[in-house]
């Protein structure tokens, strides 16, 4: 597939076994093994610019596809957040935990491989969500915004 992840400006060619469709309130992903990196990856359908189907299958058939929160908690990065009291948690692959505070507001923590994604939710939540810790996701924030 010719795949643009976020944050890249050109699309870069990638040799995947497909695996399935996942459907989440976010989009649509298609699961597929990447052969190159010999791991289950996500790719955003509006990211794909091209798709080339090969001869034959580029895996075994023994690969085994985990699922997307349990990939999550083995390689993701956790970050804390809060929402604001009126605004429900998000429904997001990687989500630990999610606690009522006294003032109405939820901490929950999320475990994700893409900062800009969280940033880019961080940022269209308008003030209603913000980042707890780590310091350098905040900081990583900050300097995001600053470049958009």
């Amino acid at each position: 597939i010719s795949y643009r992840s976020h944050g890249e400006t050109a699309p870069r060619e990638r040799v995947v076994d497909p695996l399935s469709i996942d459907v989440t309130g976010d989009g649509a992903y298609l699961l597929a093994q990447d052969v190159e990196k010999n791991a289950p990856r996500r790719y955003r359908l509006e990211r794909i610019g091209r798709v080339e189907v090969l001869d034959e299958p580029a895996r075994s058939a023994a690969c085994a596809v985990p699922a997307v929160a349990d990939s999550l908690r083995a390689s993701g990065t956790a970050i804390e957040l809060e929402i604001a009291p009126d605004k429900p948690v998000p429904a997001w692959s990687g989500i630990e935990q999610a606690r009522p505070l006294a003032d109405g507001s939820t901490r929950f923590t999320v475990r994700t491989s893409s900062l800009p994604w969280l940033y880019d939710h961080v940022l269209a939540a308008g003030g209603a969500m913000r980042i707890i810790a780590p310091a350098d996701a905040r900081e990583g924030l900050v300097s995001y915004a600053r470049s958009l």
